[in-house]
């Protein structure tokens, strides 16, 4: 999504793989990886999935709030 005319698209692929992994199921799965349509060159994650633990306290929140809280949270720091 767009927030504040900036894309997301980092966050919301993280925060799809966080919520995947919290359900259970595998983020670094073909078909998973498939799902998300993000990279053009079929990578998946722009950043190390490791880094989803930054995300952990937004993924409760569905990914539009999610990404209202993250924008508004960098104001923070």
């Amino acid at each position: 999504p767009i927030v504040d005319s900036v894309s997301q698209y980092d966050l919301v692929v993280i925060h799809a793989a966080g919520r995947e992994a919290l359900a259970g199921g595998d983020p670094y799965s073909q078909e998973f990886i498939r799902s998300l349509n993000a990279d053009p060159h079929g990578t998946g994650y722009a950043y190390p999935l490791a880094s989803l633990w930054v995300l952990l306290p937004f993924l409760p929140f569905p990914i539009a709030w999610a990404a209202t809280l993250w924008v508004s949270s960098a104001g923070w720091a």
